[in-house]
Protein backbone atom coordinates (compact mmCIF):
# COMPACT_ATOMS: atom_id res chain seq x y z
CA UNK A 1 0.00 0.00 0.00
CA UNK A 2 2.86 2.50 0.36
CA UNK A 3 3.27 4.13 -3.36
CA UNK A 4 6.17 6.83 -3.97
CA UNK A 5 7.02 9.02 -6.47
CA UNK A 6 5.51 7.95 -10.56
CA UNK A 7 3.93 4.49 -9.03
CA UNK A 8 1.67 6.71 -6.35
CA UNK A 9 0.68 8.81 -9.50
CA UNK A 10 -0.23 5.62 -11.55
CA UNK A 11 -2.32 4.15 -8.27
CA UNK A 12 -4.14 7.13 -8.13
CA UNK A 13 -4.72 7.65 -11.71
CA UNK A 14 -6.13 3.97 -11.66
CA UNK A 15 -8.34 4.38 -9.14
CA UNK A 16 -9.50 7.62 -10.10
CA UNK A 17 -10.02 5.84 -13.57
CA UNK A 18 -11.77 3.67 -12.11
CA UNK A 19 -13.78 5.29 -9.93
CA UNK A 20 -15.38 7.46 -12.67
CA UNK A 21 -16.21 4.66 -14.68
CA UNK A 22 -18.04 2.65 -12.14
CA UNK A 23 -20.26 6.23 -11.14
CA UNK A 24 -21.00 6.47 -14.39
CA UNK A 25 -22.60 3.58 -14.33
CA UNK A 26 -24.82 3.95 -11.56
CA UNK A 27 -28.26 6.03 -11.84
CA UNK A 28 -27.26 8.54 -9.23
CA UNK A 29 -29.35 11.35 -10.41
CA UNK A 30 -32.18 11.41 -8.76
CA UNK A 31 -30.60 10.40 -5.38
CA UNK A 32 -26.67 10.69 -5.23
CA UNK A 33 -26.64 10.01 -1.45
CA UNK A 34 -27.87 6.79 -1.64
CA UNK A 35 -27.32 5.67 -4.63
CA UNK A 36 -23.33 6.50 -4.69
CA UNK A 37 -23.51 4.33 -1.43
CA UNK A 38 -23.95 0.93 -3.62
CA UNK A 39 -24.20 -1.75 -0.75
CA UNK A 40 -22.03 -4.26 -2.55
CA UNK A 41 -18.90 -1.66 -1.75
CA UNK A 42 -20.02 -0.96 1.69
CA UNK A 43 -16.67 -0.59 4.40
CA UNK A 44 -16.75 -2.95 6.42
CA UNK A 45 -14.54 -2.10 9.02
CA UNK A 46 -15.53 1.79 8.90
CA UNK A 47 -15.11 2.47 12.25
CA UNK A 48 -11.40 1.97 12.52
CA UNK A 49 -10.94 5.72 10.53
CA UNK A 50 -12.12 7.19 14.35
CA UNK A 51 -9.20 8.04 16.36
CA UNK A 52 -7.14 5.67 18.58
CA UNK A 53 -6.73 7.08 22.05
CA UNK A 54 -4.22 6.76 23.49
CA UNK A 55 -2.26 8.55 19.99
CA UNK A 56 0.61 5.86 21.00
CA UNK A 57 3.21 5.70 17.74
CA UNK A 58 2.69 2.60 16.79
CA UNK A 59 -0.89 2.24 17.02
CA UNK A 60 -1.17 5.21 14.98
CA UNK A 61 1.03 3.32 12.64
CA UNK A 62 -1.39 0.46 12.40
CA UNK A 63 -4.34 2.44 12.25
CA UNK A 64 -2.88 4.63 8.99
CA UNK A 65 -2.08 1.11 7.71
CA UNK A 66 -5.62 0.02 8.33
CA UNK A 67 -7.34 2.95 6.76
CA UNK A 68 -5.43 2.63 3.65
CA UNK A 69 -6.12 -1.06 3.13
CA UNK A 70 -10.39 -0.25 3.96
CA UNK A 71 -9.81 2.29 1.06
CA UNK A 72 -7.62 -0.37 -1.04
CA UNK A 73 -10.46 -2.78 -0.44
CA UNK A 74 -13.43 -1.08 -1.58
CA UNK A 75 -11.00 0.01 -4.86
CA UNK A 76 -10.71 -3.77 -5.45
CA UNK A 77 -14.50 -4.91 -5.16
CA UNK A 78 -15.51 -1.66 -7.43
CA UNK A 79 -12.69 -3.31 -9.81
CA UNK A 80 -13.86 -6.48 -9.45
CA UNK A 81 -17.35 -5.58 -10.49
CA UNK A 82 -16.74 -3.44 -13.29
CA UNK A 83 -15.02 -6.56 -14.67
CA UNK A 84 -18.09 -8.82 -13.72
CA UNK A 85 -20.60 -6.31 -14.78
CA UNK A 86 -18.49 -5.87 -18.13
CA UNK A 87 -18.05 -1.91 -17.49
CA UNK A 88 -14.66 -1.00 -19.12
CA UNK A 89 -12.79 1.44 -17.28
CA UNK A 90 -13.18 5.11 -19.16
CA UNK A 91 -10.44 6.34 -21.09
CA UNK A 92 -10.02 9.30 -18.72
CA UNK A 93 -8.35 12.41 -21.04
CA UNK A 94 -6.05 14.36 -19.85
CA UNK A 95 -6.64 16.79 -18.21
CA UNK A 96 -9.10 16.06 -15.80
CA UNK A 97 -12.26 17.76 -17.60
CA UNK A 98 -15.24 16.23 -15.35
CA UNK A 99 -15.60 16.31 -11.53
CA UNK A 100 -12.92 17.58 -9.02
CA UNK A 101 -10.60 15.78 -6.34
CA UNK A 102 -11.66 16.19 -3.09
CA UNK A 103 -9.81 15.92 0.08
CA UNK A 104 -10.89 14.89 3.55
CA UNK A 105 -9.43 14.43 7.11
CA UNK A 106 -11.24 12.10 8.80
CA UNK A 107 -9.51 12.60 12.31
CA UNK A 108 -10.47 16.37 11.81
CA UNK A 109 -14.46 16.20 11.90
CA UNK A 110 -16.72 16.90 14.47
CA UNK A 111 -19.62 14.58 13.34
CA UNK A 112 -21.90 17.57 13.55
CA UNK A 113 -24.04 16.40 10.45
CA UNK A 114 -23.87 20.24 8.90
CA UNK A 115 -22.12 19.49 5.82
CA UNK A 116 -24.69 16.40 5.43
CA UNK A 117 -27.41 18.64 5.63
CA UNK A 118 -26.51 21.11 3.20
CA UNK A 119 -25.24 18.69 0.40
CA UNK A 120 -28.65 16.21 1.06
CA UNK A 121 -26.29 13.67 2.83
CA UNK A 122 -23.45 13.20 -0.17
CA UNK A 123 -21.41 13.58 3.24
CA UNK A 124 -22.43 11.63 6.06
CA UNK A 125 -23.00 13.10 9.88
CA UNK A 126 -19.28 12.35 10.00
CA UNK A 127 -18.71 14.59 7.07
CA UNK A 128 -17.36 10.93 4.89
CA UNK A 129 -18.45 11.61 1.06
CA UNK A 130 -20.32 8.78 -0.15
CA UNK A 131 -17.93 5.79 -0.56
CA UNK A 132 -18.67 5.16 -4.44
CA UNK A 133 -16.34 7.69 -4.82
CA UNK A 134 -13.41 6.80 -2.96
CA UNK A 135 -10.15 6.64 -4.55
CA UNK A 136 -7.43 6.00 -2.12
CA UNK A 137 -6.08 6.92 1.62
CA UNK A 138 -3.02 9.15 1.55
CA UNK A 139 0.03 9.61 3.94
CA UNK A 140 1.49 12.82 2.09
CA UNK A 141 4.34 15.35 3.17
CA UNK A 142 3.65 18.99 4.34
CA UNK A 143 2.39 21.28 2.22
CA UNK A 144 5.49 23.08 -0.11
CA UNK A 145 3.36 26.74 -0.35
CA UNK A 146 3.10 29.69 1.80
CA UNK A 147 0.64 28.73 4.60
CA UNK A 148 -3.03 29.01 3.87
CA UNK A 149 -6.30 29.25 5.76
CA UNK A 150 -6.66 25.75 5.07
CA UNK A 151 -6.17 23.10 7.94
CA UNK A 152 -3.94 20.44 6.42
CA UNK A 153 -3.70 16.66 8.24
CA UNK A 154 -1.15 15.35 6.34
CA UNK A 155 -3.46 12.18 6.20
CA UNK A 156 -6.44 11.94 4.26
CA UNK A 157 -9.14 10.09 2.13
CA UNK A 158 -8.99 10.97 -1.39
CA UNK A 159 -12.04 11.12 -3.52
CA UNK A 160 -14.01 12.03 -6.53
CA UNK A 161 -16.83 14.66 -7.24
CA UNK A 162 -18.63 14.14 -10.44
CA UNK A 163 -19.21 17.79 -12.26
CA UNK A 164 -22.94 17.72 -11.50
CA UNK A 165 -22.25 17.58 -7.42
CA UNK A 166 -19.28 20.33 -7.85
CA UNK A 167 -21.58 23.54 -6.77
CA UNK A 168 -23.37 21.22 -3.77
CA UNK A 169 -20.04 20.11 -2.19
CA UNK A 170 -19.22 23.54 -2.62
CA UNK A 171 -22.29 24.28 -0.34
CA UNK A 172 -20.82 21.63 2.00
CA UNK A 173 -17.80 23.38 2.41
CA UNK A 174 -18.50 26.42 3.20
CA UNK A 175 -20.60 25.68 5.92
CA UNK A 176 -17.71 22.86 7.69
CA UNK A 177 -15.86 24.58 10.09
CA UNK A 178 -13.44 22.40 10.50
CA UNK A 179 -11.99 22.49 7.59
CA UNK A 180 -12.15 18.88 6.86
CA UNK A 181 -12.57 18.66 3.73
CA UNK A 182 -11.50 21.11 0.44
CA UNK A 183 -10.64 20.51 -2.98
CA UNK A 184 -7.48 19.29 -3.60
CA UNK A 185 -6.60 21.69 -5.92
CA UNK A 186 -5.96 24.23 -2.93
CA UNK A 187 -2.99 21.80 -1.46
CA UNK A 188 0.44 22.77 -2.55
CA UNK A 189 2.20 18.88 -1.41
CA UNK A 190 4.75 17.32 -3.68
CA UNK A 191 2.10 14.69 -4.48
CA UNK A 192 -0.83 17.41 -5.37
CA UNK A 193 2.09 18.98 -7.62
CA UNK A 194 2.78 15.65 -9.41
CA UNK A 195 -1.33 15.34 -10.05
CA UNK A 196 -1.13 18.50 -11.29
CA UNK A 197 1.49 18.03 -13.77
CA UNK A 198 -0.66 14.67 -14.56
CA UNK A 199 -4.06 16.64 -15.66
CA UNK A 200 -5.81 15.00 -12.67
CA UNK A 201 -6.05 18.00 -10.47
CA UNK A 202 -8.54 20.72 -11.68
Amino acid sequence: MDFTGKDKTAHIQQRLTETIAWCASQDWSTNPAERLRTSLLRPSEQATFQLTFPLDHHLWDKNLQQRQQIVEDLALKRAALLRTRGISRSQMTKPLTGGRLLVFSPDMTLFDGASAAATDSFFDDDDFPAWDTWITYVADDPPLGPPTDTIFDDCYLLSWVPEPLVEVIDAGISVNCTKCFFWAANLDTMLMRQLKHAGLVR
